[in-house]
């Protein structure tokens, strides 16, 4: 009982400073432990009809470094697997997430993206708030899965004058014309990963 109580603590403390450093920096002080790696998705990534923008949100992260590479598969198997689901949530203002866990036992922890290197991701996207934001066409939900994807390799928001032109400023909207990398996202996938 006194193990579930301080995994339960951790995971609470961990969701806070993840939260809290997500606006932090360009980059997180850390990274997931492989940047060649596969997705997994859920079916209901197909059956809310997201597969295509799923595939190229994924895909438009590749050929930047050689470094990283995100494949896809079918089977969810070893660890470092990112998974990929579509749902809804209650909070109006989040379309997506994209949540690192680092390997644990008895279950797999929470990794603050400034403390702790992680295994992989789990990335959510919101289909009720997409659709109320007017954002669900392929174009802007590939905007939405990119960006969550660049948290997945360890990019952080980007803030000043360069969140403009970039894939992974904090919010989007849909008058959106930024739909994959830019410039400075790809220059700081490489500050990351190397070339």
């Amino acid at each position: 009982m006194k193990r579930k109580k301080i995994a339960v603590a951790l995971t609470v403390l961990s969701s806070v400073v993840l939260f809290s450093s997500f606006v932090s920096a360009d980059v997180f002080s850390k990274k997931r432990l492989e940047g060649k790696y596969s997705a997994w998705y859920d079916s209901s990534v197909s059956s809310y009809g997201y597969t295509g923008s799923v595939d190229a949100g994924r895909q438009s992260w590749n050929g930047i470094s050689s470094k990283v590479n995100i494949g896809k598969t079918t089977v969810k198997t070893g660890n470092s697997t990112d998974e990929v689901y579509v749902g809804t949530t209650t909070d109006a203002e989040t379309l997506g997430q994209a949540m690192p866990y680092m390997i644990s036992w008895p279950a797999n922890i929470i990794a603050p993206p400034d403390l702790f290197n992680w295994d992989y991701s789990v990335i959510s996207l919101y289909h009720n708030t997409i659709s109320a934001g007017k954002m669900n066409t392929s174009d802007l939900r590939k905007s939405i899965v990119s960006h969550e994807f660049g948290h997945a390799l360890g990019l952080a928001h980007t803030t000043g004058s360069n969140a403009s032109k970039s894939i992974m400023k904090p919010k989007s909207n849909s008058q959106e014309t930024i739909f994959g990398p830019q410039t400075y996202d790809k220059a700081e996938l490489k500050s990351k990963w190397g070339n």
